[in-house]
């Protein structure tokens, strides 16, 4: 029994809500492929996981082949396209033209952060609970270059902060800009207060002065001296002393490995304080469980920001989302407000991070290996080619633009058009991704 795809139930073909529309098809080049229906598996960024499930969805469903599948008989060829001509168990090597030919599936597994991912990735002898190995690497920082590294979007880290604990202002929430240093210097350990932040905030940057008594008159010496010398205890500097603590992403996290190089640039010889809390990226949860939401300084992926609060994205014309000292909730928490702050007077608005003016930016990658298969290159096609532009899924609507709202509805900005990039093969192709092959 041969069955197109429409909707597939025990065997029947149904087309679903009756709409008979005869798909197009874009004229990719499946000469490599072998007929034979692949499970991909994805792993790695929390950051990207929401953007991979909403691409998998789209690809899953996408047209290709026929599948035969014989009543009554389980034959090698099930699932995949098999050539009737040529006989009930043999494989089609040149499956028909369309978005996903042999109707590969993508499976995306949970987070576990981008190097863990591509770690996966350059090892295809390491396979998941499932008795898979990972084909595409999710990463939020730059893969290693022993991977090919294919960028579809770009979005931006800043620092984060709660501006109301329990109903009460924060007592930082004039501190809304740092610098590239100011930030190394905190995480680095070197600043531990939040008064050096605000050396010139009226309550913040206050610093007591010690006072003696001459000619029987008790007078102030100069602020954050003690007896002549230099006071070192910083709780005994400042008239509103406000420790810092320090949270950090996890070790193997993408975001963390991103905001570690922003440091490094920033401060040679950065090395991340040792005092750092490190818990899961992109969620601030465990600092107001841990009860220290009121004196936290923390980083998030701007897009994850967004999602968490909901912040609408307008995805039509992409002018996304603008953030610089507006209060957010990301914790969902009664009472409690928090936001993400400017770098260097730059806020991390859409705007900003495309035109690279905000200091932070990143792109967001999948990675595969050197010699990626067949598949993998098809997936990649999928993604990136232009051919999507006119592509339609089984039901003739076009597939670029549900590309485009599954990047864009994550809070990422998509990337342009470009027509001299190169494809897994380092043919020039026109793609809306950025690739780099592995040396």
């Amino acid at each position: 029994m041969k069955i197109s795809r429409a909707w597939k139930i025990a065997g029947v073909a149904v087309a679903a809500a009756a709409v008979a529309v005869a798909p197009a098809m874009a004229s990719l080049n499946n000469t490599t492929l072998d007929g034979k229906s692949v499970i991909l598996t994805t792993a790695g960024s929390d950051t990207t996981f929401g953007a991979a499930l909403n691409f998998s969805r789209i690809y899953n469903e996408l047209p290709g082949c026929d599948v035969t599948v014989f009543s009554g008989q389980a034959t090698a060829t099930y699932g995949s396209c098999t050539n009737t001509a040529a006989g009930s168990n043999t494989f089609n090597t040149t499956p028909a033209t369309g978005a996903n030919p042999q109707h590969d599936s993508v499976v995306d597994e949970f987070p576990i952060g981008s190097g863990s991912g591509a770690k996966l990735v350059g090892d295809a002898n390491i396979v998941t609970s499932h008795g898979l190995s990972v084909d595409l690497g999710r990463s939020s920082s730059t893969p290693a270059t022993t991977l090919n590294a294919i960028a579809f979007a770009k979005e931006g880290v800043s620092w984060f902060h709660f501006t109301k604990v329990a109903g009460k202002a924060t007592a930082h929430t004039s501190v809304t800009n740092l610098t590239p240093a100011q930030l190394a210097d905190v995480y680095s350990g070197t600043f531990t207060t939040w008064n050096e932040l605000a050396p010139t905030d009226p309550k913040l940057g206050a610093m007591k002065a010690y006072t003696k008594t001459v000619d029987g008159k008790v007078v102030a010496v100069k602020a954050g001296v003690t007896n002549g010398n230099p006071e070192t205890d910083k709780s005994k500097l400042y008239v509103n002393y406000l420790p810092l603590v320090v949270y950090s992403a996890q070790d193997g996290s993408g975001t963390r490995k991103m905001w570690d190089g922003f440091m490094t640039t920033a401060k040679t010889g950065f090395t991340l304080t040792a005092n750092a809390k490190k818990i899961f990226e992109n969620n601030a949860d465990p600092i107001v469980t841990n009860g220290d939401a009121a004196n936290a300084i923390f980083y998030f992926s701007t897009a994850r920001y967004a999602y968490r609060n909901g912040i609408a994205l307008n995805s039509g014309n992409n002018k996304g989302y603008a953030f610089g000292n507006v209060s957010g909730n990301s914790t969902n928490r009664a009472a409690y407000t928090d936001t993400l702050g400017n770098v260097n007077d730059v806020a991390p608005t859409t705007a900003n991070i495309k035109a690279g003016t905000f200091s932070f930016g990143r792109f967001l990658f999948f990675s595969t290996r050197k010699v990626a298969s067949a598949s993998v290159k098809n997936y990649v096609r999928f993604l990136c080619s232009a051919d999507m532009d006119t592509a339609t899924d089984a039901y003739g609507a076009t597939i670029r633009p549900q590309i485009d709202k599954a990047i864009q509805s994550e809070g990422f900005i998509k990337l342009d058009l470009n027509p001299a990039d190169k494809d897994l093969d380092g043919n020039v192709a026109s793609t809306y991704c950025k690739t780099t092959l592995a040396k």
